[in-house]
């Protein structure tokens, strides 16, 4: 009976050990466990931080999309006046030739009696306004239609001739 008393003597030692290394396992485990519990906290902490963040740079985006689609707007519509105003221009000098070549002309010295083209440039316009004052010019004026040679007359002072 001795031998089978030392028999449970050991089984009851290596019993208590593996109890023992079980609860070491447990422990470690345990701290593992809070260990990954901090760091999903400070992850969650980090992902709200990121969620707000993210929120907030969701909304500059739309702000400043709202605001490109204004400049996109605004940069139509001026765009499209501008192209109205150079199709106005071009209408504008369309109605001037069309209307110079209903005019009688008078020879230039009439406008400017002071001798040549070139003085009349320096003095007075610019290469397209003496352009066009040529053809007014070289037209003849139709004494029938005084009305619209003021009206040419009343164009060249918004030209700026004298």
């Amino acid at each position: 009976m001795a031998a089978q008393g030392a028999a449970l003597q050991s089984q009851n030692n290596e019993l208590v050990k593996c109890i023992d290394d079980l609860r070491e396992k447990r422990e470690e485990i345990i701290k593992q466990i809070k260990d990954d519990e901090q760091e999903k906290n400070k992850i969650q902490q980090d992902l709200q931080i990121l969620t707000k963040r993210l929120a907030q740079v969701n909304e500059s985006i739309a702000r400043k999309n709202e605001t490109r689609n204004e400049y996109d707007k605004v940069i139509q519509e001026t765009e499209a006046a501008y192209l109205k105003i150079l199709e106005s221009s071009q209408t504008l000098l369309t109605v001037l030739k069309r209307e110079a070549g209903h005019i009688a002309g008078h020879p230039r010295h009439w406008l400017h009696p002071h001798g040549s083209r070139d003085n009349f440039q320096t003095d007075f316009c610019t290469d397209e306004a003496a352009d066009l004052c040529d053809e007014l010019v070289m037209a003849r004026i139709e004494c029938s239609q005084p009305q619209r040679v003021a009206n040419m007359l009343d164009l060249t002072c918004v030209l700026g001739w004298p």
